[in-house]
């Protein structure tokens, strides 16, 4: 019997509940830091030196972090579902809890040159760290030199998607859904990627879970089930809610 396709779409506070502060809460991760000082496209490189202070401490930050319950949870889905994943998250969570996982808005624990575009896992390494381990790889062309600049592989603002195939990948998957399809939105604040809006003309089984955004385009709410929790406890209601179509 062929499984029932599914999406899954993860934002900040999936990630929360592991203990990684969320972009927009009271306690998060830019308080001490303007966005166009350390996340502007149009300014890192002015910020050079403070662009990699900041990602080499986040990158050491998330070090420790562990994936909580709701992986597992996630795990025990994919044996009823085929399931797509998708995160604006750019910790290594799903990497380290065995899921796979793409990354719309890049991930923290690469670097790219900006030379020839090659990019390098360093883990959570610090980027002169990485440099004294020679662990920076480029192509055979990359006409590298002492100033060749490197930037974290994340997506600043005012920068282009290109780079990060999996922005594409998620809107040729929206593009392409069928009746069917169970699409489940975590933790996600619907304003850089606003899922919902992508869904406004597309019949599917619709869930949203987040304590505070709800899931529908101009408040139409009529075609998305909220579930207003976080992440772990809304898996549960989730669980529960398809075991009623079962």
């Amino acid at each position: 019997m062929t499984k029932p396709d599914m999406l899954v779409f993860s934002g900040a506070g999936f990630s929360a509940e592991s203990g990684i502060p969320t972009f927009r809460g009271s306690a998060g991760l830019w308080n001490n830091h303007r966005i166009v000082d350390v996340c502007d496209f149009r300014t890192w490189k002015q910020n050079y030196d403070l662009v990699h202070n900041f990602y080499d401490g986040l990158r050491h930050d998330i070090k420790n972090c562990l994936p909580h319950q709701g992986f597992e949870i996630l795990k025990i889905l994919e044996k009823q579902y085929n399931i797509t994943h998708f995160t604006t998250n750019v910790d290594n969570l799903y990497e380290k809890s065995g899921i796979q996982c793409q990354h719309v808005h890049g991930e923290l624990t690469k670097i790219v040159c900006m030379q020839c575009n090659k990019i390098s896992d360093i883990g959570y390494l610090s980027l002169e760290e990485a440099k004294e381990q020679n662990l920076l790889k480029h192509e055979s062309d990359c006409h590298r030199n002492i100033v060749t600049q490197y930037k974290p592989a994340i997506t600043f603002y005012h920068e282009g998607y290109d780079e990060y195939p999996a922005f594409n990948n998620l809107k040729k998957y929206i593009k392409n859904i069928n009746h069917d399809t169970v699409v489940l939105i975590i933790g996600s604040s619907l304003e850089v990627i606003p899922l919902d809006y992508w869904l406004r003309h597309t019949r599917c089984h619709k869930y949203n879970i987040n304590p505070k955004t709800l899931a529908g385009f101009k408040k139409d709410f009529k075609h998305w089930v909220n579930i207003k929790e976080n992440a772990c406890s809304g898996l549960h209601i989730f669980m529960e809610i398809l075991k009623e179509y079962q």
